[in-house]
This record gives structure tokens, sequence and C-alpha cells, in this order.
């Protein structure tokens, strides 16, 4: 910055371009000559020594010599609206909040104006972009009215197609896909399915399940005591839709009598309808049924133990049923043993032409204990024959 020589005392001297002035006191010297004694300065000058100096802070903006308040605009967190009668041009316009406008203009001839994606030219819209039309809804719902058993996508005749609220391309995608229902299409546990009577039901399993989850979602799911409460086991609930989950403790229940049940199930929510819809899979069954014992052997059974020695045994699950034994070449007694309630139907010798042996057997009673300790009376029938089979027959069973 220029200063010039003091050379009268008819006006501002030393002025620069900010047009800041220092007025003198009394004649003209040179301005080494000076100090803040001889001279009084404006505002925003100071003199040390012989120089002088401008002081920044006292220096007022806004009152500068050629100041035009609107072209000093500080939109600095302003909640005042940009107007202008003129252009804005530039690269780019960035606005982080919403732009309100009547009339979008192309600039460049002929290229059209593209928005979001969505190329607008010619009074239309690029085919290519329709996705782009996602913030345009449709006000109302689309009855179906159609005849000769036409359909439209997914609807028939009469159906409403829930449009309201939803784009085209949302419309468009419900009327092309049916919704297909999330199932569950397995669902199992560790152990056996069917058990002794009398057997308790405890401790720790494993359950494995398979999901079809078509059109849904299923993120979590709860393993239910069908039996005891239709409750939550408490390992099980709300756990990650994996296909699995081990050492998950079961409720007690012992299954004292043929035919009792120990039944779970999975369920689950898909999570895409509004509101959430629930699922839940077949039971998985474990069911107590007592055991028939039956083939050849050296003496009449007097235990359980003896029962179970005659070599054959399966369990009685209804009261009809049908089964064979091998006589051997040994023995000459034969045992059929059935549970409380069930009766001897007939007794055939496949290997002599269907011989009838059914009354050749004799019935008693024999007590035995179930898996939980309590008593059940069983119907013994022996047939003693004089000496062997030989070669072996094949005897069918009917059970009554």
């Amino acid at each position: 910055m220029a200063v010039n020589t003091i050379g009268n005392s008819n006006g501002p001297i030393g002025v620069d371009e900010l047009g800041i002035g220092v007025t003198p006191v009394w004649g003209a010297r040179s301005l080494s000559a000076l100090n803040a004694i001889d001279y009084s300065f404006s505002t925003g000058l100071s003199v040390t020594g012989g120089t002088v100096s401008i002081v920044v802070s006292e220096i007022d903006h806004d009152s500068l010599l050629n100041f035009e308040e609107n072209e000093h605009i500080d939109w600095t967190n302003t909640d005042e609206e940009l107007v202008t009668s003129g252009d804005i041009t530039g690269d780019t316009l960035l606005a982080t909040a919403e732009i309100y406008t009547d009339n979008i203009v192309e600039y460049t001839s002929d290229e059209g104006v593209t928005i979001d994606g969505v190329l607008i030219k010619d009074n239309s819209i690029d085919a290519s972009y329709i996705s782009g039309l996602s913030a345009n809804t449709l006000s109302s719902d689309i009855v179906v009215s159609l005849s000769g058993g036409k359909t439209f996508g997914k609807y028939t005749n009469g159906q409403t197609i829930p449009a309201t609220g939803k784009t085209p391309e949302e419309v468009l995608t419900d009327i092309a896909q049916e919704y297909i229902t999330p199932s569950f299409t397995s669902f199992s546990a560790s152990g056996a399915t069917q058990v002794e009577v009398g057997t308790t039901i405890s401790g720790d399993y494993d359950f494995t399940w398979s999901t079809n989850e078509g059109s849904g979602s299923i993120p979590q799911v709860t393993i239910i005591d069908v039996t005891i409460g239709d409750a939550a086991l408490g390992d099980a609930e709300n756990i990650l839709n994996d296909g699995s989950e081990n050492n998950v403790t079961v409720n007690t229940n012992t299954l004292a009598a043929s035919g009792d049940k120990q039944q779970w199930k999975i369920t689950g929510e898909d999570s895409v309808p509004t509101p959430p819809v629930s699922y839940s899979s077949s039971n998985h069954t474990i069911t107590a049924y007592y055991y028939r014992y039956y083939g050849p052997t050296s003496s009449a059974p007097a235990s359980k133990a003896d029962l179970q020695a005659l070599g054959g045994s399966a369990f009685q699950t209804s009261n009809s049923q049908s089964f064979s034994f091998e006589t051997g070449t040994t023995e000459s007694i034969f045992v059929i043993a059935l549970p409380p309630g069930r009766t001897l139907a007939s007794v055939n010798d496949e290997d002599s032409l269907g011989a009838d042996y059914t009354d050749e057997f004799t019935l008693s009673t024999l007590t035995i204990q179930d898996a939980d300790g309590e008593n059940a009376v069983y119907n013994i029938y022996t047939m003693t024959i004089v000496g062997t089979f030989d070669p072996p027959h094949t005897l069918n069973v009917v059970t009554a």
C-alpha cells in the first residue's frame, strides 16, 4: 500500500485504496517527521515511530466506499430464500434440500433434461428409465373387469388390484408375481419316534427343520411344546431360522399308556406382509406303545426277560396287525405274547399249504413291567409240538 508524503493541511492525506485518510493538524511536513501528537488519524490507522499502520479490527466492512449490500450475502446458517431474476450457472448446482420450481428448461437444444436418471425429451419419457418414476403413485385401486374367463396376471374378473399409494412398477410386479406363502417342509427331533409305554421324555434334544420361504421371509423361529401347554421351549424361543438347534432342554413328560404322545412343532412369522403372518410346521410326534414278543423257546416264559429272549419283538401299534416269524429247527415250543387288550386272530403255516394252527395255541397271562415299572398283563399264546420243524417253517400271525 502506497502512502504519499504529507504536503498540506487542506484535506485527507496518506490515502490508500481503502479510502482511509489522515487529517493534518498543522503545516506541511514529511511523513517521517510526524508522530501521534502532530496528527489525528481516522479509524483504522495508527502511527508508531513515524510508521503509519492499518488497524484491521477497527475497519467497518459495510461502511467502505462503493460497498453494495446485495453483493455481500452470507448464506451460512441462513433461513432466507435465494431469489433471483437472472441465471445461476455452473458445472454443478448442489442442493441438499428440496428445490421448488414451476419450470425446468433444457440448456442445450435437443438434449432434453435428465432428472434422477429419467430422460425427459420431446414430450416423452425414455422407457428404459421407467423405474425412475418411483415418486409417482396411483391414487386408487383397480377393479378387474374381463370376460370369457380371461385373467390379468394373477387377478381374475371382479378382483381388486390394490394399487393405491403404489408406483406403476410396484403394481405391475404385483400383477405378474403371485405371492407364494412360506412353509416348513420338514421338522424332526433326535431320538426314536416310538417308545415303550412308561418312557419319560426329558433332557436335551436336537431339532432340525427345512423352510421354503416362497415370496416371504421367516428370519426367526420358535419350537413349541404342543403336548404341554402349547408353549415355547425356553432354549428355543425366537432363534435364528438356520435349520437346526441342538441341546434344547424339553419339558418332562411320562407316556403312561399305549398311544400317549409327546409332540413339538416349529413356528415363525413371515415378516413381509403387514401385519406379519404366522406359520407352523407339522408336529413331530413320539408315541408310546407296548411291545409284542414272539419266537421259539425251550420253556414257557415266566418274566419279561424270558419274553425278550424269544428273539422277536415289535411295537403293537394297533389291534389288527400282521407279522411272521421262523420256527427254527431246534425248538418245539412257540410263543406269541401280546400286550394288554390284544388277542390272537389267526396263525397259518406258510410252508404247509397255509395250514391253520390258530387253535393249537393256548392262552395264559403273564404280568410284566413297562418302562416306568408299572404292571402290564400280557396275553401269552403257546403252541407245543412233538419234535421240531425241519426244515424250518414260517408262521404268519394276525392279531386283533
